[in-house]
């Protein structure tokens, strides 16, 4: 662990461990799920690669998995936080009783709850720096608004994709299908981001990051806030992921926040991480029971 910052090593392990776990969940909910969890794995890691390698957005610092595929080295475990945080989200969206077609967007803005603390610390920390020139005030504490169109845009495309496939063809039909469904929406997936990146870019140019973000939260927010008022939640027991996931990852990135000092530079942020924070338990842990 020579070199690697404690801050760095703590968060890698927790997410490492957390991707364990939560395999484990997976598998016994049956083969769907746990194909879905290791291709969203999967998922994380290709498009990480991307970004790093031929968008070159940004760059990452020392971690203890730090393994270099195509010319870019990416960390393990950013590829399972991915996983990871998929995973809850959509878990969170199956139990709150809205229509598969809008699971997406609330699947997205989960996601981005958690990001909207991690990027902040995590450049902060170096963990990862934007190289991509963009002008400050269309940034969020040094991170582009860029950043979190691609949460959206990344997580929704999965969990659009993942959805269509199954609802066209039910679990539990064919554990070869339980299979072949997330790993072929991978296809589309990969895909849809490229070119949907393509067209956030055009967009920049004319309306900047912020605004374009804020758009598509805005519609995302409308969509998830009109099924949310006609659902009727799931009042079985809440899995423990659900809770633990928002807790323990906004609970490290608060530590970090006045372990490391970040606080004294960044004084706005010991407001909005804990409003981040709020969101984010209320969204993953919605439906209340159980």
């Amino acid at each position: 662990m020579a070199g690697v910052p404690w801050p760095n090593v703590v968060i890698e392990l927790c997410t490492l461990t957390f991707a364990i776990a939560c395999c484990y969940e997976a598998y016994k909910l049956g083969v769907a799920r746990l194909a879905t969890f290791i291709a969203s794995v999967l998922f994380g890691v290709a498009v990480e690669v991307y970004f790093v390698t031929q968008y070159a957005g940004y760059s990452y610092g020392p971690f203890l998995v730090d393994p270099t595929i195509l010319g870019g080295h990416v960390p393990v475990w950013v590829g399972c936080g991915w996983g990871v945080i998929i995973f809850a989200a959509m878990t969170a969206s199956d139990r709150m009783g809205i229509p598969w077609g809008i699971q997406p967007a609330v699947d997205a803005l989960l996601a981005v709850s958690i990001d909207f603390a991690l990027d902040p610390i995590a450049e902060a920390l170096g963990w990862w720096h934007w190289t991509r020139p963009v002008p400050p005030d269309q940034m969020f504490y040094g991170v582009p608004f860029d950043n979190f169109c691609g949460w959206l845009m990344i997580v929704g495309f999965f969990s659009l994709f993942v959805r269509i496939g199954y609802h066209l063809w039910e679990p539990g039909t064919h554990a070869w299908g339980d299979v072949l469904v997330p790993i072929g929406a991978l296809v589309p997936c990969i895909l849809s981001v490229a070119v949907c990146q393509f067209g956030l870019d055009a967009a920049y140019g004319v309306l900047t990051e912020p605004v374009v973000f804020a758009i598509v939260a805005a519609t995302l927010l409308l969509a998830a806030a009109a099924a949310l008022a006609q659902a009727a939640p799931e009042a079985s027991p809440r899995p423990w992921y659900l809770t633990a996931v928002p807790v323990v990852f906004h609970g490290l990135l608060l530590l970090f926040l006045y372990l490391e000092g970040l606080y004294q530079a960044e004084v706005t942020l010991v407001i909005l991480m804990p409003l981040a924070a709020f969101a984010s338990l209320v969204g993953y842990r919605h439906p209340a029971g159980g």
